[in-house]
């Protein structure tokens, strides 16, 4: 295959030297040819012609020469004839798409312009250069020049269901899935402007509110009186809800009570190991009855109890706590509880009661009470197992001035000099012994107790006691 060269190629073949007549006879040759029924779709072109923009076949011979057609390669085949007139030329594309739209048969300075525009063509047959003056007959082709162009496609119809061939799709309307082109439908409307995306119906379980939005509507209303006739949401004024669930009136409310508790104790203070009796008080101070009367006496550690009686109802004891089960009282009366209990280790202790009855009491603050004991050490008399120290005395009373005349002694002998210190029952003092063994000490007691003699560096001593403030008188 052989290849055209462009319009700005090599020139071929010398340049024809013709005098002034001889280029005036070739035009007028040239001029009557054009006008010839063989000359049809040719013009006679004049000398100097270069073939621009053109791709360029020299030598012309019969073959096939590869040439472009717009953006894609291709060939133009030539097939060199000899007829009676001259050599002619056919040429043919190698596709449908690949089109002529002009050839120039050139020869010397002259040229026939071959013309096939608007449509172009495929084939062309009978291509010739001018003719010879001399022999009237045609010259033999020095080269041809050739415009080539790529057929386009031909126009897609974008709407196949609309008369003629639609390019593009009209305006304000769209393609629908067939393919067609349709005027779109209006678009949807939304339904629930509060939910996100385009509602076009009210979503299931959900109704339009006043403001238009879409809203899970509220639960049906609860029935809270089924007895009633109606839908009752809420308990109507005046009524309660009774244990089955239904709205009545309530009942109207017991009389208002007002017990009271007091207790006293029968010793206060009480030596370890001694009985106290708690007298336990209850009074109805309202002006009706009371009924269920309870009262629960909670005993401290310290005591044990002996014995529980009481004016009416009866009393049991679990533990340290006793319940009296008083029954009803009768307004402005009384109920008495007596508590006997043996006291065990000195300190102070609390017995704590309380009363309750069935009926309301707006004035709970007299339903308790407490009542403090103070349990103090029993009282031992003064040992005399020691001689080396005597006494005077063997008690003293509590709050009241007393002096001690202390008599140390050491084989019978007073011993001078000696430290002696009475503590115990609120006393801290002490004294030397003069040279015939006595110390005289001035001493008062605070509280009831053991009152300790000693000397000091001497294991030696003698206790007297301290009495009063309700402490017996013991002596011995």
């Amino acid at each position: 295959m052989r290849t055209a060269a462009g319009g700005g190629g090599r020139r071929f073949g010398r340049r024809m030297r013709a005098d002034v007549i001889a280029v005036l006879a070739l035009g007028a040759l040239a001029a009557g040819v054009a006008t010839t029924a063989e000359a049809v779709g040719k013009r006679i072109q004049p000398g100097g012609t270069k073939c621009p923009e053109m791709q360029v076949i020299q030598p012309v011979a019969t073959g096939t020469y590869a040439i472009t057609f717009g953006s894609e390669a291709g060939s133009i085949s030539l097939v060199v004839r000899n007829t009676t007139g001259g050599p002619v030329v056919d040429f043919t594309t190698d596709g449908a798409t690949h089109l002529v739209d002009r050839v120039l048969v050139k020869r010397g300075d002259g040229a026939n312009h071959f013309d096939y525009r608007p449509d172009g063509v495929t084939a062309g047959t009978g291509l010739h250069a001018p003719k010879n003056p001399a022999t009237g007959k045609y010259h033999v082709p020095s080269y041809l020049c050739v415009a080539t162009r790529l057929k386009p496609p031909p126009p897609v119809d974008v709407c196949p269901n609309l008369e003629g061939v639609q390019t593009e799709i009209p305006p304000g309307m769209i393609k629908d899935e067939a393919g067609n082109c349709v005027t779109p439908p209006p678009p949807p409307t939304d339904v629930c402007p509060n939910i996100e995306g385009i509602q076009t119906v009210v979503p299931p379980g959900m109704i339009k509110d006043a403001s238009g939005n879409c809203v899970t509507p509220p639960p049906p209303p609860v029935d809270v009186c089924p007895n009633i006739p109606g839908t009752q949401e809420t308990v109507p004024p005046g009524m309660i809800k009774d244990a089955s669930g239904n709205c009545v009136t309530p009942p109207s409310p017991p009389p208002a009570i007002d017990l009271s508790i007091a207790k006293d104790d029968s010793a206060d203070p009480v030596s370890a190991g001694r009985n106290v009796l708690y007298t336990v008080t209850v009074t109805n101070t309202s002006s009706v009855k009371a009924t269920g009367v309870v009262v629960t006496d909670t005993l401290p550690a310290g005591v044990t109890i002996l014995s529980v009686r009481s004016n009416q109802g009866s009393c049991t004891t679990s533990g340290r706590t006793i319940t009296c089960r008083l029954g009803g009282l009768p307004a402005g009366s009384k109920a008495v509880v007596k508590v006997l209990v043996r006291t065990t280790a000195p300190g102070v202790v609390t017995n704590h009661a309380r009363v309750s009855g069935n009926e309301p009491d707006p004035t709970p603050a007299n339903n308790t009470t407490a009542e403090n004991t103070r349990i103090v050490a029993p009282f031992q008399p003064p040992s005399a197992g020691c001689d080396s120290v005597t006494v005077g005395r063997r008690t003293i009373l509590v709050g009241r001035a007393t002096t001690l005349r202390i008599f140390v002694k050491s084989n019978g002998r007073g011993r001078a000099n000696e430290r002696v210190r009475v503590t115990g029952a609120g006393i801290d003092k002490s004294a030397r012994t003069n040279r015939l063994g006595i110390a005289v000490i001035s001493v008062r007691a605070t509280r009831p107790g053991i009152v300790s003699i000693r000397v000091t560096g001497e294991s030696c001593s003698r206790r007297i006691g301290a009495i009063g403030g309700g402490q017996p008188d013991l002596t011995g």
